[in-house]
This record gives structure tokens, sequence and C-alpha cells, in this order.
């Protein structure tokens, strides 16, 4: 690490060794297979939004990117990340930004937060209001049906005398119908190639396979097994019990089959899906 680093945060590094590369962020992302926005965290040094492991997978992809020393960003980052939870102040940031001649860096807005406003508590008023209504309804129901039974005595009817119960004779019992016996064949089964169950249907089985390099993380029963990045033309099996979780950078890239079964498309080139969640009922994604 050069020497003039030695004063500056990880972000400020990123920054100065990006804009000395002459690269945008859109180039960045494109190449990386990171979003543009985690991308500006990381030079903001706004590495809390992105998680502890989140924000070390995706430092070291832009390290090397960067060709800068991964193991030694990744120590600055930690040295960083304690001495702001000790409560020492942050350095002061000195940006010394040379321009390129080719291609100038594109200034990038500040992203808008939107203030969140407190719910405002229910009242106990409206519900009040209802009950009283309800009851009042009751109570005027109630009064209706008295009204209307003394208005509208029920009628007495007439009871009739019992009729004299007719006696059949006995028929005489039929003579009993012996049923013939008939040997039915069964027909000779047939077997369908391709339709034998195999030992692992009751296992989640996937294959990934992918079009172009995109970051991944695989899930399987609730633990990491697998997560970097994924290589152009290559294909991973993975089995689970009850499901399996995906995180990935290039949703348009890869292509999933699931015990056998190819799914479509599941997001647009460029598209990162966070949670994509493979069950025996199906597959979710959570946007």
């Amino acid at each position: 690490m050069a020497e003039g680093h030695l004063n500056k945060t990880v972000g400020e590094i990123l920054r100065e060794a990006r804009i000395a590369k002459n690269i945008s962020f859109e180039v960045a992302s494109k190449d990386t297979k990171i979003h543009v926005n985690i991308l500006k965290n990381m030079e903001s040094d706004d590495f809390k939004s992105l998680g502890t492991l989140y924000a070390k997978s995706f430092l070291k992809l832009y390290t090397e990117y960067l060709g800068l020393d991964k193991q030694e960003i990744i120590r600055r980052l930690e040295a960083q990340s304690g001495a702001h939870a000790a409560g020492v102040p942050k350095p002061a940031k000195i940006v010394k930004e040379e321009r390129p001649a080719q291609k100038p860096v594109p200034i990038q807005k500040p992203i808008a937060i939107p203030k969140v406003y407190p719910a405002k508590k229910p009242t106990l008023v409206p519900k009040l209001v209802i009950v009283a209504v309800v009851l009042i309804l009751f109570v005027f129901g109630i009064a209706k049906y008295i009204i209307n039974r003394k208005a509208h005595p029920p009628l007495v009817k007439k009871t009739e005398a019992p009729k004299a119960a007719v006696v059949k004779k006995p028929a005489k019992p039929a003579q009993p119908v012996i049923p013939k016996i008939v040997t039915v064949k069964k027909p000779a089964e047939k077997t369908i190639p391709g339709t034998a169950v195999s030992k692992d249907a009751e296992k989640l089985i996937l294959v990934i396979r992918s079009k172009d390099k995109t970051y991944l993380q695989v899930k399987r029963d609730g633990k990491i097994v697998s997560q970097g990045m994924f290589a152009k033309g290559l294909a991973e099996k993975w089995e689970a019990k009850e499901k399996i979780e995906l995180w990935i950078g290039d949703a348009g890239s890869v292509q999933l089959e699931l015990n056998g079964r190819l799914l479509e498309k599941i997001g647009r080139p460029g598209q990162t899906l966070k949670r994509v969640v493979l069950t025996r009922a199906g597959l979710t994604i959570d946007r």
C-alpha cells in the first residue's frame, strides 16, 4: 500500500483508484456485476448498510477489479470500523481529484432519502362508536321481533287422527341369483422411458448454469455453502432437504434447473435479486 494512503479511508482509496483508471460507475458495475448504488456506498465508506458479510464480499471483488491489495483493504476496513465503533472521529477527507483528459467523471447526485413519519396511534373513539351502533341495531331487532310476534300469533295446526296401518302380506322370497365368474385378463403394463422415480425424489436438486460472469451466493437449508464470482459457462449442482436460497448479481445471466426441469427466466440482464427461494412448493422471489 502506498505511503500516500496512510491517512485515507477505504472509500477514498477505492475512489482514487477508479478515477486514476478513468473508469465510471456504470462501466465498473457492468464489469463486476455489482450494482451502481453498492459501488457508491463503498466509496462513501457506507459499509453498515451492506452488512459485514456482504460488505467484505463486495469489497474483495471491487479491490481485485481495481488492482488493489484486497487483504490490506480488508484490514483497513476492520480497523476503520473498530475506530468508529469506539468513538474515534473519522479523519477529514482531503479530496484531490484530477479530471482525466479523455473522459470527465460525471458528478453523482446524492440519493434523496425519504422521511419516515411515525404512524399515529389509533384512538378508541371509532371503536366505541361502532360497538354502540351494533348494540342499538341488536336491541332494535329484538324489539321489532317481539312486536311482530304479538301482532301475528302463530297458527295452531289441527291434528288429524292417525290412519290405520295397512298390513302387507310378506312376499315370497326370491330365488338367489348365482353370479357367473368371469375371468378378466389384465393388459400388459407399458413402461414409458424417462418416468422412473429416482432415489433422490424427496430432495431438492438445483443445477445452475451461467451464460456470463456474475456474483452468486448459495444458501442450503439456512447455511451458506458458496459465494463469490460465478464464471461464464460454468455449471454447478447443489442438493437440499427443505429449501435453497440464492443471491444473484445478474439474474439474466443464469439458467436454473430444479429436479431435472428447466425453469423460466427469473429476471432481466443486469438485475440483482437478493432472495430467490426454491422449495417443493415452487420458486419465490423477494424483490
